[in-house]
């Protein structure tokens, strides 16, 4: 994990924080060959720009996203 997404992490919630972390556990037990920043980006939404980067969504989109344990 970078530290652009590190740090937009800690500026979610806990609780959004904890549903993300979640969904990301749950993604990474489907296959285990999945990365950890792989999931966290999955579960965000983000949109993948090349192999290994990824666009942040925003701040609001993000909350919005993780606001229950399953997103989707």
């Amino acid at each position: 994990m970078n530290e652009k997404l590190f740090n937009f992490l800690m500026k979610l919630p806990k609780r959004n924080l904890i549903n993300l972390m979640s969904y990301s556990l749950d993604l990474m037990q489907h296959y285990n060959g999945r990365t950890k920043t792989y999931c966290i980006a999955t579960a965000l939404g983000c949109k993948q720009v090349d192999e290994h980067i990824y666009s942040l969504p925003t701040l609001k989109e993000a909350k919005e996203r993780t606001e229950d344990c399953w997103p989707f």
